[in-house]
């Protein structure tokens, strides 16, 4: 990381005006967990190219990093008034707001990614995180195992999400072996 902050502050100094050049800066500061200096560059990305769903996704993340969901559900709002069809957006606010226990409004992002993409990774795990926000872990159960035997895609978290709830549901049904042996038919030596 440290050698591709160096490539990109050099890039920056040939091309000060590109947004996606700023873009990488804020990237690179993002891994670094440099929230302040990554921010400043997505700010100045967005100043050259205000057209950047993905910009305020970004500014999303470090919302969501600082623990300020304000910050976070603004900028996923934002974000999906520039780019109204990307199904990513809508699921990832979903599970964002199931996490806050905002349910009902996290539904309303859910059935947008959900009719916009409904096979996605990121639209099948805002599903699944609306069960497991209700409690229901035979819905939970039953899409996640699903989700790991179609050996999804790992977007934004999703794969990880069912495995993860596979193994809660078999800790809370006091079977972990069963969990555990089912994660293992699909990731041979878990």
């Amino acid at each position: 990381l440290d050698e591709a902050l160096q490539v990109v502050e050099q890039a920056l100094l040939i091309d000060p005006m590109n947004a996606e050049v700023h873009y990488s800066l804020g990237n690179i500061h993002m891994r670094l967990k440099n929230f302040e200096a990554a921010r400043v560059a997505f700010s100045r990305s967005l100043e050259l190219s205000p057209n950047q769903p993905n910009i305020y996704g970004r500014l999303a993340d470090i919302g969501i990093a600082e623990g300020d969901g304000v910050e976070a559900v603004q900028n996923l709002l934002e974000s999906m008034r520039i780019d109204p069809k990307d199904h990513e957006i809508a699921a990832l606010l979903a599970s964002y707001l199931y996490r806050l226990g905002l349910v009902e409004d996290g539904d309303y992002y859910r059935d947008r990614a959900v009719l916009i993409s409904p096979n996605s990774p990121t639209a099948r795990m805002a599903v699944l995180e609306g069960y497991n926000a209700r409690g229901d872990r035979t819905a939970s159960d039953k899409l996640a195992r699903r989700m790991v035997a179609d050996d999804i895609d790992e977007r934004h978290g999703s794969y990880f999400e069912a495995v993860y709830t596979v193994l809660m549901n078999a800790i809370a049904r006091e079977d972990v072996e069963d969990g555990l042996e089912f994660v293992s038919q699909y990731q041979p030596g878990f």
